[in-house]
């Protein structure tokens, strides 16, 4: 074992930093300690050592993943074009890219925008592509919510189409009512799943737009139980008083006698919090 260099616990400091900085839980102390012990095991013991192992093609995938880590914690813009390139080198492995684009989120996203936008244009369907996602969507960028709006909300790949929606819903301002109109079409084509409908309307729920209230009542009556379920806590979180009446339509159901056809029991368990919220909600 290398003796102790005063760099790991200056590393281990900078982890820190980078955690409370973004106010992420994606730096745990495991994962910190993890990558700690692989730079120990390796006598990486400087930044200059942590960029040529993450360009060494001969060093394992692990190894240079816990580098590409570390040297994000550090936050130097001046790494940025190491990164960017090793995730247009289309030889690496989909694993690095991965880790590449995760270490991203902890300097200014703006710098990556394009270089991940190119990343999705290449069009390989890896787990990587889906972070990619994510990540564009949650800059809340109008360039950014736009590329993925064009490129996936239309997808056959569900997991693709989830994660486009997941990305750029939440919070996003640059949401057009065109994107909403898209969304609901989607919603009511019941072919498609109801889990990729159900993250549909959690997100219009999330939006905070009145206007799409009428629409998720009359989702109450949907068959699909993931939609209705949804559809409770999207009224909900728009303090939709005026569905109560429906929501309790699906309690009374629930409540017909053992044989009789009732609603699924988490629906219910939904529909009676969404109820009490919005009495609440009421009384204040």
């Amino acid at each position: 074992m290398p003796e102790f260099n005063p760099y790991w616990f200056e590393l281990f400091e900078r982890a820190l930093l980078a955690h409370f900085a973004f106010l992420r839980g994606d730096i745990t102390f495991q994962r910190i300690s993890n990558a700690i012990q692989v730079l120990i095991e390796n006598n990486i013991s400087t930044t200059s050592d942590l960029i040529n192992y993450i360009e060494d093609r001969t060093a394992s995938d692990d190894i240079r993943k816990k580098c590409i880590e570390a040297l994000s914690w550090e936050q130097n813009v001046k790494h940025i074009p190491i990164l960017i390139s090793r995730l247009h080198d289309e030889s690496e492995s989909s694993d690095l890219h991965d880790i590449i684009i995760f270490s991203a989120r902890r300097y200014e996203k703006s710098r990556f925008e394009k270089a991940i936008i190119d990343y999705l244009k290449k069009g390989s369907d890896t787990p990587a592509r889906y972070s990619a996602i994510m990540f564009l969507g949650q800059m809340n960028r109008n360039e950014s919510t736009q590329f993925i709006f064009d490129n996936y909300i239309a997808t056959d790949n569900k997991d693709m189409l989830v994660a486009a929606v997941s990305s750029i819903m939440w919070g996003n301002p640059h949401v057009t009512d065109a994107m909403i109109e898209k969304l609901e079409e989607i919603i009511k084509d019941t072919n498609t799943s109801g889990h990729t409908r159900g993250v549909m309307i959690e997100a219009l729920g999330e939006l905070d737009r009145t206007a799409q209230i009428p629409f998720l009542i009359e989702l109450l009556q949907d068959p699909d139980a993931d939609v209705r379920y949804e559809a409770c806590w999207s009224l909900h979180l728009l303090s939709a008083k005026e569905a109560i009446p429906a929501m309790q339509a699906l309690l009374d159901d629930h409540r017909k006698p053992i044989g009789a056809t009732q609603d699924h029991p988490t629906v219910a368990i939904m529909a009676q919090f969404a109820i009490d919220f919005l009495n609440d909600w009421d009384d204040d």
